[in-house]
């Protein structure tokens, strides 16, 4: 019987591609056919594939519609919180970012490790969907196995930029490229008055004010920090990379005067935190992915946050309440690069929270699972009419899309959606491929055929 194709759509390119390019390649040497790219092109045109193996990114409320379309197509869905990591807490998030409505379309749940698994439980009324603790592709990475994948990218980096400081910000919730995905917004009526905007709007109130409010505060003390940096170390270029769904253009305002200071989102994130002396920021994934790899990490935390939201990425890093103090972990860092100003024992936490850190890869615990999936597939068959109306459906959503990107919304602008996924290099992907075949040893050779600027299919 002919194996199920597998669908890997990615959405910030930066941040995912090089993760499930891996599960991709694995899936290959597994004799799977795997399509790969970016996800706001891959589900308009869902509908012209043939139904297979779905890897969702997110089960919150607002993906209902695609899901139940990519079931009405007959689909298998395995899916993952992309944001499951650094999570709110569990009241928001039961609320923001896990909902009830999107289960019935859901086959499979996977956890980055048994914090996230716990949280889904918690969940009431109980989801009937099976959670498996796997951790996650973007883990995998972090292993030593694979630390090597990024040697070239890393020498470049440090060979371009010398020594650097690298500042990594989130705040996409205050400072997003289209303003109306901010937790808040102006009123319409009265712009001194503040609204819910489209997520805060499912969040609860409270929370989402609190929230708003010291997220905006923090961004404004980063905007504080960076010419302090430029200044204090003028012999060190300062490399800031904001998150890719925030207005970047704030950041190039803020450093415009500051001549060792670049804005820049280029490639994935890991070898930049590689090549780095260290690396400052609040509240970020970074900073567990960094210490993970064994570099620093600083959090700078000028006022305390009411916000659970930031307790595991701070709790690991060296955490600095004034921007002298930051300085000061800076210096120490640059005079003494092997030794950690992190607290004994934070690093014990990560094992609860990232599974899959030893011992088979969290991409091939996802490959077993979609393997006994196949082998005894429940997936969906529908009649003819059932596959035509859903279709019909797609093609609707596909439209709006497009409708709305010709009206000018900025969330469907050519400009952001390439600030997230620009077009990709059949070139560059096979070097990548290359580099994992290296290192991973593969049997079997690897394709790519180009299906849209920004889909491939990858193999045998």
């Amino acid at each position: 019987m002919k194996k199920l194709e597998l669908f890997i759509p990615v959405e910030n390119q930066v941040r995912e591609l090089d993760a499930k390019l891996l599960l991709a390649c694995l899936a290959v040497q597994r004799g799977f056919s795997v399509y790969l790219g970016w996800k706001g092109e891959m589900d308009q045109k869902i509908y012209l594939f043939r139904p297979g193996i779905y890897f969702a990114k997110s089960f919150a409320r607002q993906n209902q519609k695609m899901l139940r379309i990519l079931k009405g197509l007959g689909f298998m869905v395995i899916a993952w919180d992309e944001e499951g990591l650094v999570h709110y807490p569990p009241q928001v998030y039961h609320k923001l970012r896990f909902s009830a409505e999107v289960i019935p379309y859901i086959d499979h749940i996977i956890a980055w490790g048994k914090d996230s698994a716990k949280l889904l439980s918690l969940h009431q009324p109980a989801m009937p969907v099976p959670i498996h603790i796997f951790g996650n592709p973007r883990g995998d990475l972090l292993r030593p196995e694979l630390r090597d994948y990024f040697n070239e990218e890393t020498l470049s980096l440090k060979k371009q930029h010398g020594d650097f400081i690298l500042v990594n910000t989130n705040f996409g919730t205050v400072n997003c490229f289209d303003p109306s995905l901010n937790i808040c917004r102006p009123d319409d009526q009265s712009p001194d008055n503040l609204v819910l905007g489209r997520v805060g709007r499912n969040m609860p109130p409270e929370f989402a004010y609190l929230r708003y409010s010291e997220r905006l505060r923090l961004l404004q003390d980063f905007q504080v920090l960076l010419p302090r940096l430029a200044a204090q170390f003028p012999k060190y270029t300062i490399i800031l990379r904001p998150h890719p769904s925030e207005n970047h253009n704030l950041w190039h305002d803020c450093v415009k005067d500051c001549g060792n200071v670049l804005v820049t989102t280029q490639g994935n994130v890991l070898p930049w935190i590689l090549a780095s002396t260290v690396m400052i920021h609040n509240g970020c994934t970074t900073a567990v992915e960094a210490i993970s790899m064994d570099q620093p990490a600083i959090s700078y935390e000028p006022f305390q946050s009411m916000d659970e939201t930031n307790y595991l990425p701070n709790s690991l890093s060296h955490r600095c309440s004034t921007i002298d103090e930051t300085i000061e972990a800076i210096q120490f860092y640059i005079v003494n690069p092997e030794q950690s100003l992190r607290k004994p024992g934070n690093a014990e936490l990560l094992p609860d929270f990232l599974a899959a850190k030893d011992g088979a890869f969290a991409c091939e615990s996802l490959l077993n699972l979609v393997e006994k999936v196949e082998a005894t597939s429940s997936m969906t068959s529908h009649s003819f009419r059932k596959r035509i109306s859903t279709m019909f459906d797609a093609a609707i959503r596909h439209g709006s899309k497009s409708f709305k990107r010709l009206q000018g919304n900025p969330r469907y602008s050519r400009i952001f959606q390439d600030q997230r996924f620009p077009p990709l290099s059949i070139p560059d992907l096979q070097n990548r491929i290359t580099r994992f075949s290296q290192l991973l040893k593969f049997s079997r050779p690897i394709h790519i055929k180009p299906i849209t600027k920004t889909i491939v299919k990858l193999h045998q």
